[in-house]
């Protein structure tokens, strides 16, 4: 598909992000929450699966968001990419990048009265690739692409000080964590009582997580349960990773992410990557395409 504007407004879209309205945002979420325990009508698709599950927040988030953009200097120049099906009436054919949103990630912990939820916002170039990140959690917090990089201490240094390493791992429930620790233990040659392994319900906490240091490293793996990989929108938070000076490793199928690695230093980021092809069966190792450091999210 051909575009007549190549050039994406990066600065315009760094300002325009940055004005979000979080206070209505959060104040939408927090209000839907609370009522969920006795207004089940606002659990509109997936009460029994997790995966499917959408709330009368995920969509009033979306429509804000797109209300938004849509009054916003950047009026005309994107298409949307959501996870709801909701859109605008932005039909402008001459458009150089696509708005991508999560309004609601984390929304199984959300129904559950757990804090455990945020809102992703993207830019990515008609190239696929992901240049800006904007993602907020339940407390406000908001961390974004275009912080400066800081230096990592790797697996290595903290391995030899005998310190804990902590490892975000999600599988959809496929079981294959079950032998991170073993397979991690082989690779990296630590006792097993230093790794710490955990599985946040919500991409956007695991990034905020990461961002502040409270995690070493992530991995995601292929699965054959859930949404099987990963789609763009729950990537959005990588840009602001990578800009903080993370490696990032992504491993697709086809069009399809299927896994993901993040880690302090490019060393640890493809043993993490040799970890997860450790736990997977041969045919799913010899199809996978390794992107290093290019947040090519595809969508």
């Amino acid at each position: 598909m051909s575009y007549q504007n190549t050039e994406i407004p990066l600065k315009e879209i760094i300002k325009v992000f940055k004005q979000i309205n979080v206070k209505d945002i959060l104040s939408i979420a927090k209000n839907i929450q609370k009522r969920l325990t006795t207004d089940k009508s606002l659990i509109l698709k997936g009460n029994t699966n997790k995966y499917k599950l959408v709330t009368q927040a995920d969509i009033e988030i979306q429509k804000l968001l797109l209300d938004y953009f849509d009054n916003s200097s950047l009026k005309g120049t994107y298409k949307v990419f959501a996870e709801e099906t909701i859109q605008n009436n932005n039909n402008s054919k001459n458009t150089s990048w696509k708005l991508i949103i999560d309004p609601l990630d984390g929304t199984s912990s959300f129904k559950k009265q757990n804090k455990m939820w945020g809102v992703m916002v993207g830019a990515i170039d008609n190239k696929g690739i992901l240049r800006y990140s904007w993602n907020l959690i339940s407390t406000g917090e908001i961390y974004t692409s275009g912080y400066k990089g800081s230096q990592k201490i790797s697996f290595k240094n903290k391995i030899a000080k005998e310190k804990l390493i902590t490892i975000d791992v999600y599988d959809y429930g496929s079981f294959l964590s079950n032998k991170f620790k073993d397979a991690f233990k082989i690779n990296f040659n630590i006792e097993n009582d230093k790794i710490v392994q955990t599985s946040y319900p919500a991409a956007v906490w695991a990034g905020y997580k990461l961002f502040t240091n409270c995690l070493d490293g992530l991995l995601w793996l292929p699965s054959n349960k859930g949404k099987k990989s990963y789609p763009g929108y729950d990537l959005i938070f990588l840009g602001a990773l990578l800009d903080k000076g993370y490696n990032v490793i992504i491993g697709k199928t086809d069009t399809k992410n299927c896994m993901i690695v993040v880690a302090p230093v490019i060393e640890d980021a493809e043993k993490l990557y040799k970890v997860g092809l450790d736990l997977l069966p041969a045919d799913k190792k010899i199809k996978m395409e390794k992107l290093v450091n290019t947040l090519n999210i595809d969508i």
